[in-house]
């Protein structure tokens, strides 16, 4: 029999015990698919917005531990996941906010006949809605674990509660904020990459490379991820990629004069670094210097991703981009 958790003290409601009820009605009497969660405990994010639950897309959003049982489930199943991980219970701890993310499954599907497709498929999910949340902004984002949960009570085929993935608590002085006027636009970027998604060119292997750059520790490799991100997006040609890409980096996105100066210096000193990394010269690299023009390599990877996104979300063809970029942004 599954278990049903209860936030603390909390009151009956009507309207959700009839929703409730009515799903699993829906279950029992209908062929309609099985819904369940995907949770995930986001590690290192922070929402200065006192907010229950943050709406990203339609079955998409983060909800507050306050407004969930999730810090219940946790603490109630961490002994037997912890035991599967061989791992010491109290080496995880709740995080504030949790990452919600709805699926169906068809009726007639059985975990334990096809599980390793349908985790696959949703680990699948999981990534690219994190891809999403960095290609938004800056910050050291992370999830602690993945877990699946059924929406209804229902046969014991249908539900498994399952830890897919684990990482652990996670925390940096990078946090990745929610800020006040960062809701309406997340949901802006999550439209756009969702709906933009299927087509050709979308910048999906820049995309890559800037989450790769966001999941990586060493500030050399991120500044390599980063650089190869921009590369990837701006310059298809085989020789002369240093000038190539300053001078398209600083076309497309340089607002003014002493921007574009700006970003050319930056973008040239970065390739000299990433330059000697990639051929072997790291030693030659002040690994401080490194950090400080990944960042900046990691601002304009956002920026001219971010860019190119919203001009594919209008309509504009890859040639159409092409041409946008050989020309400087002012007279």
């Amino acid at each position: 029999m599954k278990t049903l958790y209860y936030l603390p003290e909390r009151k009956y409601n009507e309207q959700s015990f009839n929703e409730y009820y009515a799903g699993i009605e829906q279950f029992i009497y209908t062929n309609k698919s099985v819904k369940y969660h995907i949770v995930l405990p986001l590690e290192n994010f922070d929402c200065v917005l006192d907010l229950p639950v943050i709406q990203i897309s339609g079955n998409v959003k983060i909800v507050s531990a306050r407004s969930t049982f999730y810090p219940d489930i946790i603490e109630a199943d961490k002994n037997r996941w912890m035991n599967e991980l061989c791992l010491e219970a109290g080496d995880y701890c709740s995080p504030e906010f949790f990452l919600e993310i709805d699926r169906k499954m068809k009726r007639k599907t059985v975990l334990s006949e096809c599980k390793e497709d349908i985790v696959d498929n949703v680990r699948n999910k999981w990534r690219e809605i994190l891809k999403a949340l960095r290609l938004f902004k800056a910050g050291d984002l992370e999830f602690g674990y993945a877990y699946w949960y059924s929406k209804l009570p229902c046969n014991p085929q249908y539900i498994d509660d399952t830890m897919l993935a684990f990482r652990g608590n996670y925390d940096t002085p990078n946090k990745y904020v929610i800020e006040d006027d960062d809701i309406i636009n997340l949901q802006v970027l999550f439209k756009k990459f969702s709906s933009n998604s299927g087509k050709d060119d979308f910048p999906q292997s820049s995309i890559d490379y800037l989450n790769d750059g966001a999941i990586e520790n060493k500030p050399e490799k991120k500044l390599l991820d980063y650089i190869y991100g921009l590369e990837t997006l701006l310059v298809h040609e085989k020789t002369n990629k240093k000038d190539l890409l300053t001078k398209r980096v600083s076309n497309f996105i340089g607002k003014n004069q002493d921007e574009w100066i700006q970003i050319i210096k930056n973008v040239e000193f970065a390739y000299n670094l990433r330059n000697k990394i990639s051929h072997g010269r790291k030693d030659e690299v002040d690994l401080s210097v490194c950090k400080e023009y990944s960042k900046k390599m990691e601002n304009y990877a956002r920026q001219s991703i971010n860019k190119w996104l919203d001009m594919v979300d209008k309509g504009l063809t890859r040639q159409d981009i092409s041409d946008s970029i050989e020309r400087v942004p002012f007279s």
